[in-house]
């Protein structure tokens, strides 16, 4: 690759995509993680509602009323999921929205402790869950531990996640097909003067043109200026030739005009 301006356009585009591929990966990040923290706080609120839900019943276990404040818990397949389990691990009530579902098990957070977690269904769909082991304590003043636990399926963020990622490529490609667009056309315009100079030599070399001419940026003015003096001193020196060859011509000129006089 031997065009300057080649060599430019690559480079530029090397570091816009090095530039833009770093903004990219932390816009991404920025926004998952904020994603993230938006659902955690979401699962935190309907945790709370549970916990303010629960009531004992006449068996003296904990239980929850068959319909609750949040609708997604009574909606089949919503992708918001509660339940509640014993000490033993046995699930003691279950959202309406996880019928058929096994929601995991998974780590029993320490009591009163909230433990996040990702998790799947049998079925791999990805899960965000939050659980919380509290003793509840009874009107006759006994304790039992319980685990609550809130789970919200993760296809939705993930459309959003891979939805934000499209448009934030298709953005950063728009741009930065603008800026090569405008940068091409101004390194067009910034190399217009050693376009020029390349013209003035070959005109030079055809004899249509002395020297070059001096309207060049500063940068160039050395450069032209240089190359005025060595076209000047060239053609000094094949003048000087020429006159050399022109006085050896007419000084054999005369002895020869007398030995053939001789002859």
């Amino acid at each position: 690759m031997r065009s300057l301006s080649s060599r430019l356009l690559v480079s530029v585009s090397v570091l816009l995509l090095l530039f833009f591929g770093a903004t990219i990966a932390v816009l991404d990040t920025a926004f998952r993680e904020a994603g993230e923290q938006a659902r955690r706080d979401i699962l935190d609120g309907q945790l709370v509602a549970l916990l303010g839900a629960a009531e004992p019943d006449a068996s003296g276990n904990l239980a929850l009323p068959e319909r609750l404040r949040e609708p997604r818990f009574e909606n089949i397949g919503s992708g918001l999921y509660a339940e509640l389990r014993a000490a033993d691990g046995e699930v003691q009530w279950r959202s309406r929205s996880a019928l058929g579902l096994e929601i995991p098990a998974g780590v029993t957070p320490e009591l009163g402790n909230h433990l996040f977690a990702r998790e799947r269904l049998e079925d791999g769909t990805p899960l965000l869950t939050l659980s919380l082991a509290v003793e509840w304590e009874f009107a006759d003043g006994s304790l039992k531990p319980y685990v609550f636990k809130v789970a919200e399926s993760l296809d939705s963020f993930n459309a959003q996640v891979a939805g934000f990622r499209r448009q934030l490529f298709g953005w950063f490609a728009a741009v930065a097909a603008t800026m090569l667009l405008a940068f091409s056309m101004l390194l067009r315009g910034l190399l217009r003067p050693l376009r020029q100079i390349e013209s003035e030599i070959t005109e030079i070399e055809e004899g249509k043109r002395a020297s070059l001419s001096g309207e060049f940026p500063t940068e160039l003015t050395g450069v032209a200026r240089n190359m005025n003096l060595l076209i000047d001193s060239e053609r000094a020196r094949s003048d000087r030739y020429r006159h050399t060859l022109d006085n050896l011509a007419h000084s054999l000129k005369t002895p020869l005009a007398a030995m053939r006089a001789l002859l």
